[in-house]
C-alpha cells in the first residue's frame, strides 16, 4: 500500500467514542456561563432606563430644560460607561450562548459519527 492509501485505511478505520461524563459537564459548564451572561446582559439592559431618568434629574434639578438635560444625561460620561458595559455584556452574552449552541451540535456529530464508524466496523466482520 501506498502511504496515501495507508493513511486513509487508518482513518477510515479510525472511531471516535463519546465521553458522555465529559461532554456532559462541558455542556452544563457553557450552560451555566450562558445563563450568567443572561442575567448580566439583562440587568445591565433594565438599568439602562433608570440610570437615564436618575441623570435626567440630576441635571433637571440644576434648572436645565427637559431637553438640555437629556441631552446632557445622554452625553455623560456614566450613561456612556453603562451603554459601554452594555455593550460587552451583550456581545459575550451572545458568544456564551453560540458557544453553547455549537457544542450541543458537536455532541450530535460526535454521536453520529461514533455510531457510522461502528456500522462500518460492523459491516467489514
Amino acid at each position: 500500500l501506498t502511504k496515501m492509501e495507508n493513511k486513509k485505511m487508518n482513518k477510515q478505520n479510525t472511531t471516535y467514542v463519546l465521553d458522555t461524563e465529559r461532554t456532559y459537564a462541558e455542556l452544563e459548564s457553557a450552560s451555566e456561563n450562558k445563563v450568567i451572561k443572561a442575567k448580566l446582559y439583562k440587568k445591565l439592559k433594565y438599568l439602562e432606563p433608570i440610570i437615564v431618568n436618575r441623570l435626567l434629574k440630576r441635571f433637571r434639578d440644576q434648572g436645565l430644560s427637559h431637553a438640555d438635560a437629556k441631552t446632557n444625561a445622554l452625553a455623560s460620561t456614566e450613561y456612556e460607561k453603562h451603554i459601554q458595559g452594555l455593550l460587552v455584556a451583550e456581545i459575550e452574552y451572545e458568544q456564551a450562548k453560540d458557544k453553547y449552541e455549537h457544542m450541543k451540535i458537536l455532541k450530535d456529530m460526535r454521536i453520529t459519527e461514533e455510531s457510522s464508524a461502528r456500522k462500518i466496523i460492523n459491516d467489514k466482520t
